[in-house]
């Protein structure tokens, strides 16, 4: 039995340029379209679902996580153990028109 599935990747229409797989901790919302998706390659979907809202999520703009722990001088992170408040603030980037971007069906298969 090989493998033959069909997957979905994102591409930016003028450009030519593929959404990368994930090539740092800060998270696919930091990354912009390159070449063949960089050195990863493209980032790659199983469900059409999940490249449309993956895609809405990266159009919003750069999700960047606060943490706050309310007691000042004890550094950027509460202890484990102390309560805190967390939060996602989104850094628009005008700049990602979803008239630009395309999600494109691929297949993935297994060479014999």
């Amino acid at each position: 039995m090989s493998l033959d599935i069909e997957v979905y990747v994102i591409r930016h229409v003028p450009s030519g340029k593929y959404l990368p797989a994930r090539k740092n901790r800060r998270g696919f919302s930091n990354d912009e379209p390159e070449e063949n998706g960089g050195k990863l390659g493209p980032r790659v979907f199983v469900t059409y679902s999940s490249a449309c809202k993956a895609l809405t999520a990266w159009l919003m703009g750069i999700h960047v996580a606060k943490r706050d722990s309310g007691r000042m001088g004890r550094g950027l992170f509460a202890e484990v153990d102390d309560d805190y408040e967390e939060w996602v603030e989104v850094v628009p980037q005008p700049h990602r028109k979803r008239a630009e971007m395309e999600i494109v069906p691929c297949r993935l298969s297994e060479e014999p």
